[in-house]
């Protein structure tokens, strides 16, 4: 079997939620008899085994639909619980994704293929889906249980007033959206954005997007000469998307290197070993400065044949 390594690209931005292997690549992996009871205690009373691999758990219900669950298989944290109509290809019912440490990241419910009703995504917050488009108010809050931030959604955009506040619930912004478009606000200086995102390797006389397209294949080329598939990966049909998280300092140094979505221990510590070795880059820019800035890379893991 053939593997292949995908680098999906590259942000300064925070990049929430994950991909999950689905339930039609899952349907194409072999039966795996030695771990036909590795998940069973997750399973409810009204399920029967399809199919359970290493990291996955595939199930029928007595009403006919179907249940995919996966899992950091190391620790055994699930980290997708989906419910499929009886094709086996439309998301009907409970949805749910958490990190590997067990930190809730999505939850809601689908009907017939579209989000419906109340739904929580980390970061944005808690809010209402009507027939698959976000709608009315989203609220997120703190660890403390205090307000974060509160935006206005139409037909699934940004849409109306919204609010944001510092960690002791302060009020630090507010303004007016219009169709996913800012049209005013209060605190302008401290929404500036960056004018350079951090480049692995800068390339003389370029600034902006000539910058980026220049240093992102530089990028790619070191993932792929240094990136191996772990054996224990291939072995057990492990792949998709590990994201990974890291600081770029103001001096180009690559510190507090965090992965969230891992697949399994050893393509965790994989991706975790070579942004390790990367070297130093060059720093985001704003105002004229170099400044620390949080940096996402997602790597997927595709098996062949």
């Amino acid at each position: 079997m053939k593997s292949k390594l995908i680098l999906m690209g590259a942000s300064a931005m925070l990049l929430i939620g994950c991909t999950v292997q689905n339930v039609r690549t899952f349907r194409q992996q072999v039966k795996s008899p030695q771990y036909q009871d590795k998940y069973v205690e997750f399973m409810d009373t009204d399920e029967t085994v399809v199919t359970s691999t290493y990291h996955t758990l595939f199930t029928k219900k007595a009403d006919g639909r179907y249940v995919f669950r996966q899992f950091f298989p190391e620790t055994e944290q699930i980290t997708n619980l989906t419910h499929y109509a009886a094709d086996k290809e439309i998301e009907h019912g409970l949805h749910k994704k958490w990190y590997d440490d067990g930190t809730l990241i999505t939850e809601g419910y689908y009907l017939n293929g579209k989000k419906i009703g109340t739904w929580y995504h980390i970061g944005t917050g808690t809010g209402t889906y009507i027939d698959g488009k976000m709608e009315g108010k989203w609220e997120s809050k703190n660890e403390k249980g205090l307000t974060k931030s509160i935006y206005q959604y139409k037909d699934g955009k940004k849409d109306g007033p919204f609010m944001v506040y510092d960690s002791l619930g302060v009020l630090t912004n507010e303004g007016v959206y219009k169709a996913d478009t800012i049209f005013s606000q209060s605190n302008i200086e401290n929404s500036a954005k960056l004018t350079q995102i951090p480049l692995f390797s800068p390339c003389e006389g370029l600034s902006g997007k000539e910058a980026k397209d220049c240093a992102t294949p530089k990028l790619l080329m070191y993932v792929y000469k240094n990136l191996k598939y772990p054996s224990i990966a291939v072995e057990n049909h492990i792949q998709g998307q590990v994201i990974a998280q890291f600081y770029i300092e103001s001096d180009g140094q690559v510190t507090e290197i965090k992965i969230n979505n891992g697949l399994c221990q050893a393509m965790k510590d994989e991706v975790t070993r070579v942004i390790k070795s990367m070297p130093r880059w060059s720093p985001a820019i704003k105002d004229g400065k170099p400044v620390r800035c949080l940096y996402t890379l997602p790597v997927k893991f595709k098996l062949e044949g």
